[in-house]
């Protein structure tokens, strides 16, 4: 049997009262993280290629690094 694992989120604003979304021990790293939705967004089109990716037949095995992003705000 699968155990799934909760997502906790606060959402929240940063100094600059933008949107910030504080993700608590997600299911990729057991640290807070914090992320604005725009980067969030990006991230998750990202995972949603590789797991197509990896289901794909015919897609060779082996290392690959994938660009996440293309804003370059300092945010």
């Amino acid at each position: 049997m699968v155990r799934k694992k909760e997502i906790e989120v606060t959402l929240t604003r940063d100094r600059h009262e933008r949107s910030l979304v504080v993700v608590r021990e997600s299911p990729l790293s057991s640290l807070d993280i914090e992320i604005y939705p725009h980067r969030l967004r990006e991230i998750a089109a990202v995972l949603v290629k590789i797991a197509d990716e990896a289901e794909a037949g015919g897609v060779p095995q082996g290392k690959r690094t994938y660009q996440v992003g293309s804003r370059d705000e300092g945010i």
